[in-house]
């Protein structure tokens, strides 16, 4: 448990299983984190980014997930209260939790809150798509619903979930 620093020129950072804060930044490679964050900073020139918050992180000061060229996938758990800023230049962003839109929305931004909102989660990508996804913890197993089932699509309103 506590503050990690990870920083790559050129290269792949993974980190798993971390407890506490975590800052990572690569110039030019894919990013993947998972584990109990209450501060999370992280971000690529070009790569992909893929987050797992497990259930019990807290949004404790802004969370700021960002890539200038590639996808980004967030999973967080679905009771994290938090306000969400969700941007892409070239891309479209998907979500299968429920999100209280607070300003704009289109296929490319959301502004909303999530449980009645909190610190806010910040994340952009230059050119690739966005999907935010509910992580829940059934009989002590990690489940990720299926996209293809669950997915909300964004156009330009705001998503609605689907059948859980």
């Amino acid at each position: 448990m506590g503050d990690l620093s990870i920083e790559s020129g050129d290269g792949h950072v993974s980190v798993d299983a971390h407890d506490g804060r975590l800052r990572a930044r690569s110039g030019d490679g894919r990013l993947s984190a998972r584990g109990r964050f209450d501060r999370l900073d992280i971000g690529t020139s070009d790569g992909a980014v893929e987050v797992e918050a497990v259930p019990r992180s807290r949004v404790v000061d802004e969370w700021r997930i960002t890539t200038g060229d590639g996808p980004v996938t967030v999973r967080l758990p679905r009771d994290l209260a938090a306000d969400l800023d969700v941007h892409t230049g070239d891309g479209r962003i998907t979500t299968d939790l429920t999100v209280a839109v607070t300003g704009t929305v289109t296929s490319q931004t959301l502004h909303g809150r999530l449980n009645g909102g909190g610190e806010r989660i910040t994340v952009h990508t230059g050119d690739g798509s966005i999907r935010v996804e509910g992580v829940a913890r059934l009989h002590g197993r990690r489940e990720r619903r299926s996209e293809a089932v669950h997915a909300g699509r964004l156009r330009g309103r705001a998503a609605s979930p689907a059948a859980r």
